[in-house]
Protein backbone atom coordinates (compact mmCIF):
# COMPACT_ATOMS: atom_id res chain seq x y z
CA UNK A 1 0.00 0.00 0.00
CA UNK A 2 0.89 3.43 -0.32
CA UNK A 3 0.28 4.37 3.54
CA UNK A 4 4.16 4.25 3.69
CA UNK A 5 4.76 7.51 3.25
CA UNK A 6 1.89 9.10 4.79
CA UNK A 7 2.93 7.55 8.50
CA UNK A 8 6.43 9.01 7.58
CA UNK A 9 5.46 12.68 6.81
CA UNK A 10 3.08 12.04 9.80
CA UNK A 11 5.78 10.71 12.19
CA UNK A 12 8.36 13.55 11.19
CA UNK A 13 5.51 16.21 11.13
CA UNK A 14 4.95 15.02 15.22
CA UNK A 15 8.84 14.98 16.19
CA UNK A 16 9.79 18.41 14.38
CA UNK A 17 6.28 19.85 16.06
CA UNK A 18 7.24 18.46 19.37
CA UNK A 19 10.69 20.07 19.09
CA UNK A 20 9.76 23.39 18.02
CA UNK A 21 7.23 23.82 21.33
CA UNK A 22 8.52 25.99 24.16
CA UNK A 23 12.25 26.43 22.32
CA UNK A 24 13.18 28.69 25.15
CA UNK A 25 10.27 27.79 28.11
CA UNK A 26 10.39 31.40 29.15
CA UNK A 27 8.46 34.38 29.37
CA UNK A 28 9.17 37.70 29.30
CA UNK A 29 7.43 41.57 29.62
CA UNK A 30 8.46 42.18 26.32
CA UNK A 31 6.60 39.26 25.03
CA UNK A 32 3.28 40.25 26.65
CA UNK A 33 3.50 44.10 25.58
CA UNK A 34 3.63 41.86 22.07
CA UNK A 35 0.81 40.41 22.65
CA UNK A 36 -2.23 42.35 21.06
CA UNK A 37 0.28 42.58 17.70
CA UNK A 38 0.39 38.99 17.90
CA UNK A 39 -3.58 38.96 18.12
CA UNK A 40 -3.69 40.69 14.93
CA UNK A 41 -1.12 38.94 12.70
CA UNK A 42 -2.87 35.32 14.29
CA UNK A 43 -6.32 37.14 12.77
CA UNK A 44 -4.49 37.88 9.66
CA UNK A 45 -3.25 34.27 8.93
CA UNK A 46 -6.83 32.51 9.80
CA UNK A 47 -8.46 34.28 7.02
CA UNK A 48 -11.13 31.13 6.90
CA UNK A 49 -12.13 28.90 8.29
CA UNK A 50 -10.75 25.05 8.70
CA UNK A 51 -13.33 23.75 6.64
CA UNK A 52 -13.09 20.03 8.14
CA UNK A 53 -16.11 19.12 10.14
CA UNK A 54 -13.94 17.12 13.31
CA UNK A 55 -17.50 16.49 14.91
CA UNK A 56 -18.63 14.04 12.02
CA UNK A 57 -15.67 11.94 10.67
CA UNK A 58 -15.95 8.70 9.85
CA UNK A 59 -13.03 6.13 11.84
CA UNK A 60 -11.65 2.41 10.91
CA UNK A 61 -10.94 4.06 6.72
CA UNK A 62 -9.69 5.75 3.62
CA UNK A 63 -10.77 6.27 0.79
CA UNK A 64 -8.52 4.48 -1.46
CA UNK A 65 -7.63 5.06 -5.52
CA UNK A 66 -11.04 3.51 -6.56
CA UNK A 67 -13.18 5.74 -4.86
CA UNK A 68 -14.31 2.69 -2.23
CA UNK A 69 -13.72 3.21 1.50
CA UNK A 70 -11.14 0.86 2.38
CA UNK A 71 -10.91 -0.23 5.92
CA UNK A 72 -7.88 0.32 8.02
CA UNK A 73 -7.80 1.27 11.62
CA UNK A 74 -6.38 4.25 12.13
CA UNK A 75 -7.80 5.89 9.08
CA UNK A 76 -10.58 8.62 9.00
CA UNK A 77 -12.53 9.98 6.63
CA UNK A 78 -14.48 13.22 6.70
CA UNK A 79 -17.91 13.61 5.12
CA UNK A 80 -18.48 15.42 1.93
CA UNK A 81 -17.25 19.07 1.37
CA UNK A 82 -18.51 21.48 -0.94
CA UNK A 83 -15.59 22.25 -3.22
CA UNK A 84 -15.15 25.45 -5.88
CA UNK A 85 -12.85 25.18 -8.45
CA UNK A 86 -12.03 28.27 -9.14
CA UNK A 87 -11.05 29.02 -5.28
CA UNK A 88 -7.48 27.86 -3.90
CA UNK A 89 -7.71 25.65 -1.18
CA UNK A 90 -4.88 25.15 1.26
CA UNK A 91 -3.70 21.60 3.26
CA UNK A 92 -1.68 21.44 6.05
CA UNK A 93 -1.16 17.86 6.68
CA UNK A 94 -0.45 15.18 4.84
CA UNK A 95 -3.91 13.25 3.56
CA UNK A 96 -5.29 11.43 0.66
CA UNK A 97 -8.08 13.86 -1.24
CA UNK A 98 -11.33 12.33 -2.90
CA UNK A 99 -12.28 14.26 -5.62
CA UNK A 100 -16.24 13.86 -6.69
CA UNK A 101 -18.57 15.50 -8.59
CA UNK A 102 -22.01 14.66 -7.01
CA UNK A 103 -21.73 11.09 -6.55
CA UNK A 104 -19.96 10.25 -8.92
CA UNK A 105 -15.86 9.54 -8.27
CA UNK A 106 -13.07 11.48 -10.12
CA UNK A 107 -10.03 10.65 -8.25
CA UNK A 108 -7.73 10.28 -5.42
CA UNK A 109 -4.83 12.38 -4.37
CA UNK A 110 -1.95 11.86 -2.09
CA UNK A 111 -0.99 15.44 -1.05
CA UNK A 112 1.90 14.99 1.00
CA UNK A 113 4.84 17.50 -0.39
CA UNK A 114 5.14 21.18 0.39
CA UNK A 115 3.01 21.25 3.34
CA UNK A 116 1.16 23.71 3.69
CA UNK A 117 0.34 24.07 0.84
CA UNK A 118 -2.68 23.85 -1.95
CA UNK A 119 -4.20 21.04 -3.01
CA UNK A 120 -4.77 19.79 -6.77
CA UNK A 121 -7.46 21.77 -8.74
CA UNK A 122 -9.63 18.93 -10.52
CA UNK A 123 -12.25 21.40 -12.84
CA UNK A 124 -15.02 18.89 -12.67
CA UNK A 125 -15.43 18.22 -8.85
CA UNK A 126 -17.88 20.31 -7.23
CA UNK A 127 -16.81 18.36 -3.54
CA UNK A 128 -13.63 16.47 -1.85
CA UNK A 129 -13.40 13.77 1.01
CA UNK A 130 -10.62 13.79 2.92
CA UNK A 131 -8.48 10.56 4.29
CA UNK A 132 -6.43 10.87 6.81
CA UNK A 133 -4.48 9.08 9.92
CA UNK A 134 -6.55 9.65 13.46
CA UNK A 135 -3.19 10.86 14.72
CA UNK A 136 -3.45 14.11 12.68
CA UNK A 137 -6.98 15.00 13.88
CA UNK A 138 -5.78 17.63 16.20
CA UNK A 139 -3.84 19.33 13.75
CA UNK A 140 -4.95 19.26 10.20
CA UNK A 141 -6.69 21.64 8.37
CA UNK A 142 -8.26 22.63 4.92
CA UNK A 143 -8.74 25.93 4.29
CA UNK A 144 -10.43 28.14 1.45
CA UNK A 145 -7.15 31.04 0.49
Amino acid sequence: MKLKPLFVLGSSILLLTACGTGENGEETEASGSNAETSNEENADNTQSANLIDKESLNDGGWINFEGNVKEQEGMMNTESIPYDPSKEYELNSGAYVTYFNGEEFIETKLIQDNLPGPIETVDEADSIQLSFHKDFIDMIELKEK
